[in-house]
């Protein structure tokens, strides 16, 4: 942009671009601070990671504004987080909710919001990167079960994610 390379038209393309960049990199980093904050932080950084790629293609609830959308999104992180550190389930029921939640995947994804319609094309595709999605996280759940603290982290990112899947088929929050 300093040098002139950039149309008008273009100019607020790259600037809202790279405002959004700096705002998830902000919401990023407030994750991870109350992850740390919360003595669980690795824990946290993988279940960013693990929630980021099944909401990419299995959906969900679309804030209407950015403060309510921080918000919403730290509220899920911070429980996530309040879940690794105090909540602790045999292996029987923490499988039992891995399923329950893996069955609201298979039911609901992916789900549109009214800020993100979706086209036959992209359901279909998407519900097949989701079943997908769901497939590595199964097995990776199976292979961790060997170890009771891995097998409640990795139950607890993946019935954490739930509740943001959950949302759509209920009435929309008001504005």
């Amino acid at each position: 942009m300093k040098y002139g390379t950039l149309s008008n038209e273009d100019k607020g393309i790259y600037v809202f671009g790279i405002y959004q960049t700096m705002v998830s990199a902000l919401e990023i980093l407030l994750m991870l601070v109350t992850g740390i904050l919360c003595g669980v932080g690795w824990q946290c950084v993988i279940f960013l990671v693990s929630f980021v790629v099944l909401r990419r293609y299995a959906g969900g609830y679309h804030a209407s504004t950015l403060p309510r959308c921080v918000l919403m999104s730290w509220s899920i992180v911070f429980g996530a987080c309040m879940w690794a550190k105090f909540i602790l389930f045999d292996i029987t029921v923490q499988s039992l909710l891995f399923l329950l939640a893996a069955l609201i995947v298979l039911i609901y994804a992916p789900i549109e919001d009214s800020h993100k319609k979706l086209y036959d094309y992209e359901i279909q595709k998407y519900w097949r990167y989701s079943l997908i999605i769901l497939g590595i996280y199964s097995i990776i759940y199976v292979f961790l079960c060997i170890s009771l603290f891995f097998s409640v982290f990795c139950s607890f990112f993946f019935v954490s994610a739930c509740p943001l899947i959950l949302l759509p088929p209920f009435p929309s929050f008001p504005n």
